[in-house]
């Protein structure tokens, strides 16, 4: 039986090209696609796939957020990430989600049929240029309990959910309505006052205090 994918991307010619490559496979077959999450949640909904390749950069509501619906109706689906971005904090984030799959674009074919073969069996599969990240491990990382977050503000509250959610500093100002300089005091306040000193620290920070889901973009 064919493994049945769904393609989120928001450049036509690269979903296209994707599409054409992954169906050179007996075993693979493109049932939908979409240009955006909202498109995402309404062709997954129709078309059931059992893997759905979701890119990091989408107008709109945010993959993670893309994820974490999917993958909050649909338990047993696997998603596998395709990114251009070779950094930790995304990497560990949309596998705390639940993703199956993390890559970067500038792999080879191959490997991305591999990876499809392998996250809709159910296995993992991590790119090799960041399986480093999975064995790496923090030294002295901070605590980040509940005690932690009681000493943020509201307004530290909720741009530390926008900023783990992979939104820009100027992304944030323009959603909360405040400037871009109000966000990096804010942000600022945030990693100081938990004692945070990457952005995949404040990720886990937000994970480990409900702070992941947030208000959405306006």
């Amino acid at each position: 039986m064919a493994i049945k994918i769904h393609v989120t991307d928001d450049h036509a010619v690269f979903r296209c090209g994707l599409k054409a490559f992954i169906e050179q496979e007996a075993d693979l077959v493109v049932v939908s696609e979409a240009s955006n999450g909202e498109e995402t949640l309404e062709a997954v909904e129709r078309s059931h796939p059992s893997v759905v390749i979701l890119d990091i950069n989408l107008p709109g509501m945010p993959a993670a957020a893309v994820a974490k619906h999917l993958l909050d109706k649909y338990p047993r689906l696997a998603i596998l990430v395709l990114t251009i971005h070779d950094e930790e904090h995304y990497l560990r984030a949309f596998l705390r989600i639940g993703a199956r799959g993390f890559m970067v674009k500038t792999s080879t074919g191959s490997q991305l049929v591999e990876a499809i073969r392998k996250v809709a069996s159910g296995e993992q599969y991590v790119d090799p240029t960041m399986a480093k990240y999975l064995i790496a491990n923090y030294i002295g990382r901070p605590q980040t309990g509940r005690d932690g977050v009681n000493v943020l503000t509201g307004r530290e509250r909720e741009v530390c959910s926008y900023l783990a959610a992979g939104h820009t500093n100027a992304e944030v100002a323009e959603a909360l309505g405040i400037s871009k300089r109000t966000v990096e005091t804010h942000r600022a306040a945030i990693m100081s006052k938990i004692g945070l000193r990457s952005r995949a620290e404040l990720v886990q920070f937000a994970m480990e205090n409900d702070l992941w889901a947030g208000p959405e973009p306006r």
